[in-house]
């Protein structure tokens, strides 16, 4: 024989628990098939996943709502996304010449890059969704930021990009690694830029850039392997960061063509406007303002940024 005790008020608010949780799935249903049609986007499309979330039948969310608990609930949204998900497409656009791109990997390759990111995210994924319901604008642009920052940050894993290949790599190897990321980073963030340059910044610059001549500068004290800096490789991040530099100037200078919500590109204009610098204002204004916060975030430079609190946080 077992002896239990059983508490009332504890059984009670289980269950009133588990029901908001199916009423919050069954809402969720809505929100989620409308997001594919957030995510579509105009003009010089970012790289995104033509059916991320895709649709889900309510059958699907009558299943997930008898689950056991939220976590069991949203694994099954997840697996029934894998199971009915056949076509997806990664594409961006050129925003000159209207041409859609499309990857070169075979279609299962995508498939199931496009499936470890739902998987792998799943949590931050619906974070956002929850974060943005009532505001479908930020919504999309948190989404396809998330995304664009995964994609950018993951190009990194692959041999070409890796620090293995770079602590090898010849001066002019390492600069063809960087001009292929950036070229990468164009077609992931829809961007034209095409003007780079490789020169001494000084000790406290790893890059730059300038949107009066849309370039980017990496400071050739880090590239070349002669100086041996044993951080050098931060310049590939580096890269990601003056992108995205490039991504918020486009999306100020062009707010048809990006999916950037109003308020954020308030925040970044004025932030043009207004820039802080390490130098002169200190490093807390310089790495907490929106444009060099967002940066870093994007650009995965977590370290950098550890312990700061952004004056506009944007879709982070």
């Amino acid at each position: 024989m077992f002896d239990f005790t059983v508490h009332p008020s504890a059984l009670q608010k289980n269950a009133s628990f588990l029901q908001n949780c199916r009423s919050s799935l069954r809402n969720l249903s809505a929100d989620i098939r409308g997001i594919q049609g957030d995510l579509v986007l105009q003009g010089m499309a970012a790289f995104y996943p033509r059916k991320v979330l895709g649709s889900l039948s309510e059958d699907v969310l009558d299943e997930a709502a008898r689950a056991e608990s939220l976590r069991e609930a949203l694994l099954h949204i997840v697996k029934a996304y894998q199971k009915t998900e056949e076509k997806i497409t990664c594409h961006t656009r050129n925003a000159e010449q209207g041409a859609e791109y499309i990857t070169d990997s075979p279609r299962s390759d995508r498939q199931a890059y496009i499936n470890s990111y739902v998987v792998g995210n799943t949590w931050e994924i619906l974070t956002l969704l929850i974060k943005y319901w009532n505001n479908p604008e930020k919504r999309a642009e948190a989404i396809q930021d998330h995304y664009m920052s995964y994609t950018a940050q993951n190009l990194l894993n692959k041999q070409e990009y890796s620090e293995q290949t770079w602590n090898s790599a010849s001066l002019e190897e390492r600069k063809t690694m960087l001009i292929n990321l950036l070229d990468e980073l164009n077609l992931i963030m829809g961007l034209q830029v095409t003007d780079y340059k490789f020169d001494n910044l000084g000790a406290s610059t790893r890059g730059q850039y300038s949107s009066s001549t849309n370039s980017v500068t990496i400071n050739l004290d880090y590239v070349d392997p002669a100086n041996g800096r044993s951080d050098s490789y931060m310049v590939m991040r580096t890269m990601i960061h003056e992108m995205r530099h490039a991504y918020q100037h486009a999306a100020v200078n062009n707010p048809d063509k990006f999916n950037v919500s109003e308020e954020t590109r308030k925040q970044w204009a004025a932030n043009f406007n207004d820039y802080k610098s390490a130098k002169t204002d200190g490093y807390d204004a310089y790495v907490e303002q929106p444009i060099e916060y967002d940066a870093k975030r994007f650009a995965g430079q977590y370290q950098d940024i550890k312990g700061h609190t952004p004056t506009y946080a944007g879709t982070w």
